[in-house]
């Protein structure tokens, strides 16, 4: 799940609705990453064509859920972290802030699964976030911002950083 949606909403319809359709994407994706992880020559293009317009489908039904979802309880949901990412915080932080950046890289992240992207890349953005900070809590709030904005250059910026233009 991308999202931690507290008890209190698991009884809506939105819910199950944004579950199924949360379910039906991720199944598909997985699908498609066979498909292109094996031998890419041997794979058959219009396998690989219809399980991307399927799963083009299935991302746009549940974006649609979450909208609808977000709509009922008036509020975005904070983006689940994952394993490297909670421990990359834990290296890179004091116990004073841990608490402050997982809750901003949360928030974060749930807004980019609203920017229409993987789970892969809300974790390879806050990686990178985490990564361009070092530790320094006033540059973590800079690249948290500049994320937000355009997550590309802090992909660039800690991935690429001969060809980036951040320090001039």
């Amino acid at each position: 799940m991308w999202f931690d949606i507290p008890d209190k909403y698991m009884h809506l319809p939105e819910t199950q609705q944004l579950l199924e359709a949360e379910r039906a994407f991720e199944k598909l994706q997985s699908e498609y990453d066979a498909a292109v992880s094996e031998d890419t020559q041997n794979s058959d293009p219009s396998t690989i064509s219809a399980i991307l317009y399927h799963r083009m489908i299935a991302q746009q039904e549940f974006e649609n859920a979450l909208d609808a979802f977000k709509k009922v309880i008036g509020s975005p949901l904070p983006g689940k972290l994952s394993t490297e990412v909670l421990s990359a915080i834990e290296s890179d932080f004091s116990q004073n802030d841990r608490p402050f950046v997982k809750g901003a890289l949360a928030e974060m992240s749930g807004k980019v699964a609203g920017w229409k992207e993987s789970r892969y890349l809300n974790e390879r953005v806050c990686l990178c976030v985490l990564q361009l900070a070092a530790g320094n809590r006033s540059l973590f709030d800079q690249y948290v911002e500049s994320a937000i904005l355009d997550y590309r250059d802090v992909i660039l910026w800690a991935e690429y950083p001969g060809r980036s233009r951040r320090d001039e």
